[in-house]
């Protein structure tokens, strides 16, 4: 997925300290757009004294996506910084709302057939599936590589790379699994409460990402993140294996976890730790799965 438009943070400070630094003008907005997203064509064009906004056709799927740049107050904590120059750029929202307009009848054919619905999400998220108690995981999976498989279709020059789409059990699975559930996050079991952030974890099956469409069962993402977090270590790092040791294998104390109720971590030497081992060019590094209270990252032996 392309990031747009990304601030320099020292230029940024340039600009605060230096009182300089104006809107983009429309003619460079148009350049900037193109040299980032590919040939389009102008709609329409605006440009004054406080800022420039366009309107522009993507060439190669066809919608619509626009592209502003305007001065802001920096404000912290109520005190003002001076206005600086902000670009703001919707073209992954648009290019999103266009897919899903395009697909919509093929996905609305799928969920029915398996009996599920599905939503827009934001972000990474292409969609999300909502699956009925009643329906098998092995549906489920089904229904979530269909769809992807779909969108996929709408995938040109690699734009939906990374994009996800995922698959959920609905309220009422959770309930026949938890107990009773309402918007204040209690249920039956008596002393034990689940947020709604909870119950949309504990619903979770699986996603499929894009190009590749393949079901991921909630190891399989938990290895891709772990993966991921390696190579941001070493770009050339690949997955070696993958061990369940104990925490005394770490040699840390037990003070060094950072545990919580969104990422708990062992509470015993004798607790269960996941240790992924990963190689640059026959050097082997692991990360484990717990946060390390000294960093506050995944406990690692990578320098």
């Amino acid at each position: 997925m392309k990031k747009s438009f990304k601030i320099v943070f020292a230029v940024f400070v340039c600009l605060l300290i230096g009182g300089c630094g104006k809107p983009q003008s429309a003619k460079q907005l148009i350049k900037a757009a193109k040299n980032e997203h590919g040939k389009c064509k102008v709609v329409s064009k605006q440009q004054g004294s406080d800022g420039s906004k366009v309107v522009l056709k993507d060439e190669l799927q066809g919608f619509e996506y626009v592209v502003s740049s305007s001065m802001y107050d920096f404000n912290i904590d109520g005190s003002s910084f001076g206005m600086v120059p902000q670009v703001s750029d919707n073209f992954e929202a648009a290019l999103k709302k266009f897919v899903l307009s395009e697909a919509e009848d093929e996905l609305e054919d799928i969920c029915e057939k398996y009996n599920a619905e599905y939503e827009p999400m934001i972000d990474e998220v292409l969609i999300r599936i909502t699956v009925t108690a009643s329906v098998p995981d092995k549906d489920a999976k089904k229904a979530c590589e269909e769809c992807a498989e779909v969108l996929q279709e709408y995938n040109k020059d690699e734009r939906l790379d990374g994009y996800l789409v995922i698959v959920a059990h609905d309220t009422e699975w959770f309930k026949d699994n938890y107990g009773t559930y309402d918007l204040n996050g209690h249920n039956a079991y008596p002393d034990y409460t689940y947020s709604s952030a909870g119950m949309a974890s504990a619903c979770h099956i699986g996603s499929a990402k894009l190009p590749e469409c393949s079901f991921m069962d909630e190891e399989d993402e938990d290895d891709e993140h772990f993966l991921e977090l390696a190579q941001r270590k070493d770009k050339n790092a690949v997955f070696v294996r993958k061990e369940v040791k104990t925490f005394t294998d770490t040699g840390l104390p037990l003070s060094r976890v950072s545990d919580s109720y969104e990422f708990p971590g062992p509470k015993d030497k004798k607790d269960p730790v996941t240790f992924r081992y990963y190689s640059v060019d026959g050097e082997e590094f692991f990360i484990c799965d717990f946060l390390d209270a000294q960093t506050g990252a995944y406990y690692t032996d990578h320098d």
